[in-house]
């Protein structure tokens, strides 16, 4: 038989006729904790990811994955992240924006319509969706082409036919603009905006839109709940949104990573007769809830 010859080893070699080497500490934890996780119905996977020390063992078993599906802790949906994105794992710990999640499961009814304007992978819409049902809709608009097909991927995983994807993003006027894309060793990032960014990345050319424009175009005949979350275009999304806000009166939730942007959309929202309150706070963002006062 022909091929490579190995040499043969000799007793003197320090590991012949040893014991056999058993995985380190860490690894058989690892392993044991993806064995055992395969026969955890969902709902209670979720709760215990919750768990301190369960929480950072999932996250080094996750973080040597590449795409994985999970459950979002709570919920009963499921969501397709990119393992080795730290920021994407932390979608499926439990830790991500918990009082928003909470606010969305106390307030959102069956049969809402919904947009999530800045949908990115999908982890607000395919929750939304979730508590609307069938009887409702939810519309994300997410203008990065890697990120939209993601985002349809994941509503599609959970069966929500009535969650939509549209590939554009929205403003204060209709046309083209540079969509500045956050890169990161895994693909896209979660920080892409219209307004230029000082972070690794390339820019691409996106269609933009008024809200007011596309529900027209739509004949929607009512609107209940607006999330935004564009990465610092909060106030022009609200300026193309004044007719919608005037006539269907939803609730708006929108997230603020500077105080120039709050400040001009809380400004555009009390002229339509918003009252405002602070939701909470992560370390690098706001979220703000506003209510139509009548």
């Amino acid at each position: 038989m022909s091929g490579t010859r190995f040499p043969r080893r000799s007793s003197r070699d320090p590991d012949v006729g040893a014991a056999p080497r058993r995985a380190s500490s860490p690894g058989r934890r690892l392993g044991a904790f993806l064995w055992v996780s395969r026969f955890i119905p969902p709902g209670l996977k979720g709760a215990l990811r919750r768990l301190p020390g369960v929480a950072a063992l999932a996250d080094r078993v996750y973080a040597h994955r590449g795409f994985v599906t999970a459950p979002i802790p709570g919920l009963g949906v499921l969501l397709e992240i990119d393992a080795r994105n730290p920021r994407e794992r932390a979608l499926i710990m439990g830790h991500h924006e918990p009082y928003v999640v909470r606010w969305l499961r106390e307030t959102v009814k069956p049969g809402w319509r919904c947009v999530d304007v800045g949908g990115h992978i999908g982890f607000y819409a395919v929750q939304l969706g979730h508590l609307v049902g069938e009887m409702g809709q939810v519309v994300a608009f997410e203008p990065e082409p890697v990120l939209a097909s993601r985002l349809e991927r994941n509503a599609a995983l959970n069966g929500l036919r009535w969650v939509a994807v549209e590939r554009l993003a929205l403003g204060d006027s209709p046309g083209r603009a540079t969509l500045w894309v956050e890169r990161t060793p895994s693909g896209p990032g979660g920080t892409n905006s219209l307004v230029r960014r000082n972070f690794p990345g390339s820019a691409i050319e996106v269609e933009t839109m008024r809200l007011d424009d596309w529900i027209a175009e739509r004949g929607w005949e009512r609107l209940d709940l607006v999330k935004i979350d564009v990465e610092g275009l909060e106030p022009q999304v609200l300026q193309g949104a004044g007719r919608t806000l005037k006539r269907f009166r939803p609730l708006v939730i929108a997230e603020f990573n500077d105080e120039p942007a709050r400040r001009a959309a809380e400004t555009i929202l009390r002229e339509h007769r918003y009252r405002i309150r602070e939701l909470g706070r992560m370390p690098s963002c706001i979220h703000v809830v506003a209510e139509p006062r009548g």
